[in-house]
């Protein structure tokens, strides 16, 4: 399964979303919103990355034990 993050500088988890948005490819319509993108967004420092989760991810009940999952899923992308 798809998941969207955003981890800081220290490798920290600041957001996560199940899925992604890709960015719209627009063959018309108004060339003012090029870059339209619902979803998260990275602030300044940080990084945005679409990884691919276990299923069982879904089955965490516990906040903590969320991040502590996330995160090393993360990791495994950042190395």
């Amino acid at each position: 399964m798809k998941m969207t993050i955003i981890v800081g500088k220290d490798g920290k988890l600041a957001a996560a979303s199940f899925g992604q948005t890709p960015l719209p490819q627009f063959a018309e319509g108004p060339a003012e919103t090029p870059n339209y993108r619902a979803g998260l967004l990275a602030g300044p420092g940080q990084e945005l990355h679409v990884i691919d989760v276990p299923d069982e991810v879904m089955q965490i009940s516990t906040p903590a034990e969320f991040h502590a999952r996330v995160e090393k899923e993360v990791r495994k992308v950042r190395k």
